[in-house]
C-alpha cells in the first residue's frame, strides 16, 4: 500500500524497505519515520512537521524479545519487568503497576484477589458471580457489595444487557456473523442513545449516531488504525490520523495540520489512566478492540475484555484451541494481542517472503493452533496421502471454521482457461475449493476495478506462470456464489489431498496462503461443466462472467 485517498484527496503516503516494513508515512501536514532492530521489530519511531519533531519514541527489548524500556519524548521513561515465562511483573515510569500471575496464568494485580477455576471471585472489593456457562452475571462492590452491575446473554453468550448500579443500563445487538451492529445507552435520567455499527469482515467500518458518524481505516493486512473520518459526505468528511505504540495501540491523534486532536497514557492492560486531550471521540483501543464508556468494557469481535481486571468477561469460544486459560487476554500485553477475541498473536509480526522449513516456502500463521512443526509436517507429507486435519487441529476450530461457511455460503473464481471442451475432465472434480464470501468479495472488487489479473493470481494462490498465466489472462473468468442452502454440496475442511491442492501453494489451517479462508465441497464431482463456462454458469442462480465471453 503505497497511498490512501478519500474523495480524490490524497490522505496517507507510505514508503518501505524492501523486506517490506515501513520507513516512512505522510499524514497531513506531518511526516513519519519508522526504524527497526536486526529482527524487525520497532526501535525508533519520530513524528515531524516542516523538519521540527514533534513526537519521538524509542523501543528496546531483551534477549527473550519482551519489551524492556520505552523512551518517549511526552511520557518519559518507562521500564518493564518479567517473569521466567514472558509474564509481565513490573512497570516503572511515568505509570508504575505490579503484577503476579498464578500458575493456570491467571492475572493478580497489586489488590487482594481470587481466582477458582480460572474465574475470578473477588479483586479489591469487587466480588464476581458467573453462570453454569461460565459467563460473567454479576459484579459487585462497595460496601457490604451493594453497587451491582448485572450482565445478560443470549442463547449464544453474547452480551446484550447491562444494568448499572446508578440506574442506566446498557442493550446490544448483532447479526448473523456475531458482530455488534446496534447498541442503546440509557442513561439514569431515562434518556437514550442509540449507536450503529457497519463492519467489513472482521473490522469496524464506521459507525453513526444521532449527532455523529465516524469511519475507520486501517493499515493493509491488520486491525492497526490508520485513519479517523468524521462527518457523513464529502463536503462534511473531516480527516484525522492515528499514531501507534509498538503493537498498534492509539496513542495520538492528529489533525490534518498536525495538530494533536487526542492523547491519552494507558495502564498495562488497557485501561485509560489520562486522558491528555480530547477534542474528539476515539473508541479504539488494542487491536481490535472499541471501548464502551457506559461499561467500561471493551468489544472485541467475539466477546467481551475488561481493562480492569485484564481478561475476558466470558470463556473462549474456540475452546482450549485459544489456550489452556479461556479467560487470559495474552500472557503479557507489551508485546501480545487478541484482535478478535479467540486467539493470542505476537502484536507485530515482521513480514518475511522466505521459510525453509517446508515445500511451501511459509510460516505459519500465529492464530492457526498447531506447532510449526506440525504445519511443516502436513505441508511436506505426500499429496493425495496427507493426514486428517482431524488428527492435527482442535475439533473447536474446525467447527468454528466450517460454521462460517454454512451461514456465508462459498465462492468460487472459476478461470475460463481451466476449462476445455476437447479435455477428458468433463465434471468438477471432487473436493472442489471455495472460497469464504467476506475474504473473496473484496478480491473480486479490486479485479473489477483494476483488471489485474495477478491480484487473483496471488490472492487465490492459483500458482499461475509464464503461458499458463498468459493463457488465464485472455480467457473469461467466472465468478459463482453457492448459497449456504445448497443441497448438492456440503462443506468440508481442507485435507490437502484434493486435486486443486497444488504443490507449493497450499497449506494446512483452512487458509490460503493469501489469507482467504477455504473450505472444499463434498458433492463438486456431481456439477458437470462439459468444457463449457457458460454451461456451468447456468447451473449457479448467483453467478457472472467477467471478461471476453
Amino acid at each position: 500500500m503505497q497511498q490512501v485517498s478519500l474523495n480524490g484527496h490524497c490522505l496517507t503516503q507510505h514508503q518501505y524497505q524492501v523486506s517490506g516494513l515501513e520507513t516512512r508515512r505522510t499524514q497531513g501536514a506531518l511526516t513519519s519515520h519508522f526504524q527497526y532492530d536486526e529482527l524487525g521489530r520497532l526501535s525508533e519511531h519520530r513524528v515531524s512537521q516542516a523538519q521540527q519533531q514533534t513526537l519521538f519514541r524509542r523501543y528496546q527489548y531483551n534477549r527473550s524479545g519482551n519489551l524492556t524500556q520505552v523512551e518517549d519524548n511526552l511520557r518519559g521513561v518507562t521500564q518493564y519487568h518479567y517473569d521466567p515465562l514472558d509474564r509481565l511483573t513490573q512497570v516503572r515510569g511515568n505509570i508504575s503497576e505490579s503484577f503476579a500471575h498464578d500458575p493456570a496464568g491467571n492475572l493478580i494485580q497489586d489488590r487482594l484477589s481470587n481466582v477458582s477455576g480460572n474465574q475470578l471471585l473477588f479483586q479489591g472489593d469487587c466480588h464476581y458471580q458467573y453462570d453454569e456457562f461460565g459467563n460473567l452475571i454479576q459484579e459487585a462492590r462497595g460496601t457490604h457489595q451493594s453497587l451491582v452491575t448485572t450482565y445478560a446473554y443470549d442463547c449464544q453468550h453474547r452480551l446484550i444487557r447491562v444494568e448499572k448500579p446508578d440506574g442506566s443500563s446498557a442493550e446490544y445487538r448483532y447479526d448473523a456473523f456475531g458482530r455488534r451492529i446496534h447498541k442503546a445507552v440509557t442513561d439514569k435520567t431515562g434518556q437514550t442513545r442509540q449507536t450503529e455499527f457497519l463492519w467489513q469482515g472482521d473490522k469496524l467500518l464506521a459507525e453513526s449516531g444521532e449527532h455523529h458518524y465516524q469511519t475507520y481505516l486501517y493499515e493493509y493486512g491488520s486491525f492497526k488504525p490508520l485513519a479517523l473520518v468524521t462527518g457523513e459526505g464529502a463536503d462534511n468528511a473531516t480527516p484525522y490520523f492515528y499514531h501507534l505504540d509498538q503493537i498498534g495501540t492509539p496513542l495520538e491523534i492528529t489533525d490534518a495540520t498536525g495538530a494533536v486532536a487526542w492523547s491519552v497514557d494507558y495502564h498495562s492492560y488497557g485501561n485509560v489512566a489520562y486522558q491528555r486531550k480530547a477534542e474528539i471521540v476515539s473508541p479504539l483501543r488494542f487491536q481490535g478492540q472499541y471501548y464502551d464508556a457506559e461499561t467500561g468494557l471493551h468489544y472485541n469481535r467475539h466477546r467481551y475484555y475488561s481493562p480492569s481486571t485484564g481478561r475476558f468477561i466470558t470463556p473462549d469460544p474456540i475452546g482450549l484451541a485459544g489456550g489452556l486459560n479461556n479467560y487470559q487476554y495474552v500472557k503479557n500485553p507489551t508485546g501480545w494481542i487478541d484482535p478478535l477475541g479467540l486467539t493470542q498473536c505476537v502484536g507485530s509480526c515482521p513480514p518475511s517472503d522466505t521459510y525453509s522449513g517446508n515445500t511451501a516456502n511459509f510460516k505459519k500463521p500465529e492464530h492457526i493452533p498447531m506447532t510449526q512443526e506440525k504445519f511443516d509436517e502436513i505441508i511436506n507429507q505426500e499429496r493425495f496421502n496427507r493426514d486428517a486435519p482431524t488428527t492435527y487441529l482442535p475439533d473447536e476450530y474446525i467447527t468454528a471454521h466450517l460454521d462460517r461457511f454454512r451461514e456465508q455460503g462459498g465462492t468460487i473464481v472459476q478461470p475460463g482457461s481451466f476449462l476445455n471442451p476437447d479435455s477428458e475432465f468433463k465434471t468438477w472434480p471432487p473436493g472442489k475449493f471455495a472460497g469464504l464470501p467476506e475474504d473473496m468479495e473484496p478480491i473480486i472488487s479490486e479485479f473489477k476495478r483494476t483488471g489485474d489479473h495477478q491480484v487473483l493470481n496471488e490472492k487465490l494462490a492459483l500458482g499461475l506462470e509464464d503461458r499458463a498465466l498468459d493463457e488465464f489472462k485472455s480467457q473469461p473468468i467466472l465468478i459463482i456464489r453457492i448459497a449456504p442452502d445448497d443441497p448438492r454440496f456440503k462443506f468440508e475442511m481442507p485435507t490437502g489431498n484434493e486435486p486443486g491442492a497444488y504443490p507449493g501453494e497450499w497449506v494446512p489451517g483452512g487458509e490460503s496462503k493469501g489469507g482467504i479462508r477455504e473450505a472444499v465441497l463434498k458433492g463438486a464431482e456431481d456439477i458437470r461443466h462439459e468444457g463449457d463456462i457458460n454451461k456451468l454458469a447456468s447451473q449457479f442462480e448467483k453467478s457472472e462472467i467477467l471478461g471476453n465471453e
